[in-house]
Parts: C-alpha cells; sequence; structure tokens
C-alpha cells in the first residue's frame, strides 16, 4: 500500500466486513431453530401418518391407556378372547385428523376388529 488512504480504506473495509462470534453464533443459533423446526413438524406429520389404523385400549373408564396397537394386533387378541363379553375392554381408533382426548373409547364387543383389519390391508 502506498498511502495513508489505501490504508485507510482497507481498515475501513476490513472493519465492517468482520462479523463478531456474537453475530456468527446467533445467524447459527437462527439455522439451527430452523431445521429444528422442520424435523419436529415432519416428525409430527409421521406420527398422524402412522396413527392412521392403530388402537388404544384400557381395561376399566379410569384405567391406564395402553397404545397404540395395530388392527392386526386388536384382531388377533379378539380372535384370542381377550376382548369378550366376559372380560370387555374400552377402545378406540385414532384418527390423525383429531386429537386423541377428542376420540371417544367405546366397549370392545361393538368392535369388529377383522372387519377393520380387512379394510386396512386394501
Amino acid at each position: 500500500y502506498d498511502t495513508i488512504s489505501d490504508h485507510f480504506i482497507f481498515m475501513i473495509f476490513f472493519f465492517f466486513k468482520q462479523k463478531t462470534a456474537y453475530e456468527m453464533l446467533r445467524s447459527l443459533v437462527g439455522s439451527e431453530m430452523c431445521i429444528r423446526d422442520r424435523i419436529q413438524a415432519d416428525l409430527d406429520a409421521a406420527d398422524k401418518e402412522t396413527d392412521e389404523g392403530h388402537w388404544d385400549y384400557k381395561l376399566t373408564q379410569d384405567g391406564e391407556e395402553h397404545g397404540p396397537f395395530t388392527t392386526a394386533q386388536m384382531a388377533d387378541w379378539a380372535t384370542q378372547g381377550y376382548f369378550s363379553s366376559e372380560s370387555p375392554a374400552l377402545v378406540r381408533m385414532r384418527d390423525p385428523r383429531k386429537p386423541l382426548d377428542e376420540i371417544p373409547f367405546q366397549p370392545s364387543t361393538e368392535v369388529d376388529f377383522e372387519a377393520y383389519a380387512d379394510l386396512m390391508d386394501l
């Protein structure tokens, strides 16, 4: 550099082009947040898709909820007598369009799991 003005211009350029560690960290955090949010949205969508055709059951009205289980599992258990009139359970079929707490349980004796299993195979 030949003159003081060249040094001055270089220093101004260098000064304004540098990012501080705080600025770099802040932009990384923003990027990470966007990635995290996108991944969470994808996971939520996948959870909703996998909820379709799945069931929960509980043994009593105030009992512990168990699930999710596939329609094939529920049909198999019904065939084995786990949901007979002597030992009925309460069941609900998950619907990815509704929150779980909005889907009511119904007596297992009122559900034809094999018919649902056949529908799910289509």
